[in-house]
């Protein structure tokens, strides 16, 4: 009797497991983590099924002209139909950037190999942070695709506008001349319309793990 009592009770957990997975496997999946958008351009209105509704326009990092570690041009072509990491550093940077560089190794390590995904870091410093330079510090990182993680020089004026205006990731003024200094830890996390989604200190860890975790989410949005 007790086996046989034993017997129906695993049938019956057994139903209950295949009923639970078919349940679930019939409900909708919960939807995917949004990411917000940073900047707002400006607010319209416009018609949509004869109704008028607002629109919101969202900033837009603005296109470039750089050039890369290989020396080739870098413009936000090469960025198409991809999400990218930005940042600001300079080679010679003997305090937060050498934490950074760390942080963005474990980016370009984790995205190596998904063709959607690139990084972009822009020097600060691009007196002396030359082609030359930025070469030598690509293999100090083990940078062996160029493609994927660009290292950009410019004019200064040029660099610190997009840091400003571009990316947003200081609130300082300036206009890139002789005495003006950008040094900041922030990535900006771009999307593949060129909107910014987030914004993540460099230096740490931690935010650098949800930095990657609302990648792979980006990843996932048309």
């Amino acid at each position: 009797m007790n086996n046989k009592l034993g017997f129906v009770i695993a049938i019956g957990i057994v139903i209950g497991l295949v009923g639970t997975y078919v349940y679930k496997k019939s409900q909708p999946s919960k939807p995917e983590v949004i990411l917000p958008h940073y900047g707002i351009d400006s607010v319209v209105t416009k018609k949509m099924e004869g109704k008028e509704v607002l629109d919101t326009m969202y900033h837009t990092i603005p296109d470039f002209a750089f050039t890369s570690q290989e020396g080739k041009p870098v413009t936000m072509a090469n960025m198409k139909n991809c999400i990218f990491v930005a940042d600001f550093f300079f080679t010679t940077c003997p305090s937060i950037c050498k934490d950074m560089a760390i942080q963005k190794k474990r980016i370009y390590k984790a995205f190596e190999h998904n063709p959607q995904v690139k990084m972009i870091s822009h020097t600060v410093n691009p007196e002396n942070d030359t082609v030359q330079a930025m070469m030598a510090y690509a293999k100090r990182c083990k940078i062996t695709n160029h493609d994927k993680w660009y290292l950009v020089t410019g004019t200064k004026p040029a660099l610190y506008e997009q840091a400003r205006k571009g990316y947003m990731v200081t609130a300082t003024e300036g206009n890139g001349g002789e005495d003006d200094f950008v040094h900041t830890e922030k990535f900006a996390l771009i999307d593949k319309h060129h909107h910014i989604r987030g914004y993540y200190d460099g230096t740490s860890e931690q935010e650098i793990n949800q930095l990657m975790y609302d990648m792979e989410q980006l990843l996932k949005e048309e």
